[in-house]
């Protein structure tokens, strides 16, 4: 039987392989961890332009940007381009390096922060997968402290409940002693 060479099964799918082969992937480090304390929006917003304030207070709110709603310094069309004011707020700010990318992972940290459903947070930021959502919230130095403050003042709540402290059990069973 001859094959018919203008059928194109036998192409649509590989060939069965008898092992898989390795392939190494390559180390990804570039999660980015900037973020904006409340101290440094507010100094940075002084330092910008008036055009830019509501742009990036709406950044910094919500995570993320609408273009076509604010307008160039011109007010003649959407803002575009706004690179070297930026850096130059941020320089005159003394926050140091800053990108506008930055507001989107305080967006989220904050409305984390704030109590809003981490959900409702995914759905205002527009985080599609629970996984990118949480490079996003990221925990700061604060946040560990702050918890760590939490924790205690909870435990300290707990009236007539004495915690005490871990001492010497006594004899294990079989009569063994570690001394």
């Amino acid at each position: 039987m001859q094959e018919n060479p203008l059928a194109i099964h036998g192409l649509m799918s590989p060939p069965l392989v008898d092992r898989v082969p390795f392939i190494p992937m390559l180390k990804e480090n570039n999660a980015r961890k900037g973020f904006f304390e409340h101290e440094e929006f507010l100094a940075l917003h002084s330092a910008l332009p008036p055009y830019l304030k509501g742009f990036a207070t709406f950044g910094y709110r919500v995570g993320r940007l609408l273009p076509y709603v604010f307008l160039n310094r011109f007010a003649t069309e959407r803002v575009k381009r706004f690179d070297k004011e930026w850096k130059k707020a941020c320089r005159d700010s003394k926050i140091g390096v800053r990108i506008f990318h930055d507001f989107r992972r305080t967006a989220v940290r904050n409305m984390v922060r704030s109590g809003v459903p981490e959900r409702v947070a995914m759905m205002v930021s527009e985080h599609k997968t629970r996984s990118v959502f949480d490079r996003y919230n990221i925990v700061s130095d604060h946040d560990l402290k702050l918890a760590a403050a939490k924790h205690a003042a909870y435990l300290d709540a707990l009236h007539g409940h004495n915690l005490g402290t871990v001492g010497h059990f006594g004899t294990p069973q079989g009569g063994r002693t570690d001394t």
